[in-house]
């Protein structure tokens, strides 16, 4: 179980996540933060809280969240580059960027990896208060040649999306 598993679940944390969480924690409050729009994507099977909210709620993530400037990355998340259904949080606020110096797990810089991600994380215990919701209906076809589903307006296939506008 990873350290946001944990506390999103309310879980006792390790001593090894209490290191992390007091890491992030520091490196979070003294960060600069970048004011702007930021988004992130679900997949609707994740059964996440934001599958049923609506104007007017308030919903405190108890994790870490990550969110990033470009609607499509964060689309690409939601739908986890295939067909699924999707919520994208579209919010506004400030938040600390990334550094993209660091590694993944497997090496590789999160720079060269996720470049047009600029990923940006708000703390845990934010609260967001959700200002508007939109369901739509998105129209998309799947390329034979890599089995990754795309908007097209000729597409056979329709996805759930649900655009949820928060400000925190």
């Amino acid at each position: 179980m990873g350290l946001n598993r944990a506390l999103r679940d309310g879980k006792p944390l390790t001593d090894r996540y209490k290191t992390i969480q007091a890491g992030l924690d520091s490196w979070l409050s003294d960060a600069p933060k970048e004011k702007g729009v930021f988004f992130r994507g679900i997949p609707m099977r994740a059964n996440s809280e934001w599958n049923a909210v609506n104007t007017g709620d308030v919903i405190t993530d108890k994790a870490y969240t990550s969110f990033s400037k470009s609607r499509e990355v964060a689309k690409g998340y939601g739908t986890n580059g295939i067909a699924d259904d999707s919520v994208v949080i579209v919010a506004r606020g400030k938040l600390p960027e990334l550094p993209m110096h660091i590694s993944n797990r497997y090496g590789r810089k999160l720079y060269e990896a996720y470049r047009e991600a600029s990923e940006h994380l708000a703390p845990r215990n934010t609260q967001y208060r959700v200002t508007k919701v939109r369901d739509i209906k998105e129209r998309y076809a799947v390329s034979t040649a890599t089995g990754i589903a795309q908007r097209s307006s000729t597409g056979n296939h329709i996805r759930n999306i649900r655009v949820v506008y928060v400000e925190f």
